[in-house]
């Protein structure tokens, strides 16, 4: 079983992956945004990288780190864009970061990971007050550009 749950992580890490290329080249090279515009609007990506990167690194306090993240705005998004037209691109990487989710969770119970899930999901709150900058730059602009 710790095959299959490696086989299933290593396919959400490269279709995370690849989500997470194909909503930066759309900011980045169609929108034409800043790096600092992609990482405000583009919370995804940085949270799926976190993910990637953990996984690749076989780091579980890195892929813990990118729970809250991936459940704020993968999860969170589904509710938030529409299941038709374009916003299906969107949703499709959205289900990914949310099935990392449910993947993680089950492989932390499975290997009994539990400190290093403690220790990642604790980390992150070390850059929480950081958060009101990044939503205030994001407030500002959108309403100075129209896109």
């Amino acid at each position: 079983t710790n095959m299959e749950l490696n086989t299933v992580g290593l396919i959400l890490a490269i279709l995370n992956g690849l989500a997470a290329l194909n909503s930066t080249f759309f900011f980045l090279g169609k929108l034409k945004v800043s790096l600092l515009d992609w990482i405000t609007f583009n919370a995804c990506a940085p949270s799926i990288t976190t993910f990637v990167i953990g996984y690749f690194f076989d780091s579980w306090i890195v892929m813990s780190m990118s729970i809250p993240a991936l459940a704020f705005f993968g999860f969170g998004g589904l509710f938030v864009f529409g299941w038709k037209g374009m916003d299906l691109i969107p949703q499709v990487a959205h289900i990914l970061m949310t099935s990392a989710i449910i993947w993680m969770i089950s492989a932390i119970f499975t290997l009994e990971l539990y400190e290093d899930a403690v220790i990642g999901l604790s980390l992150i709150h070390i850059s929480e007050p950081t958060r009101p900058l990044y939503i205030s730059y994001a407030v500002f602009c959108l309403k100075k550009k129209n896109y």
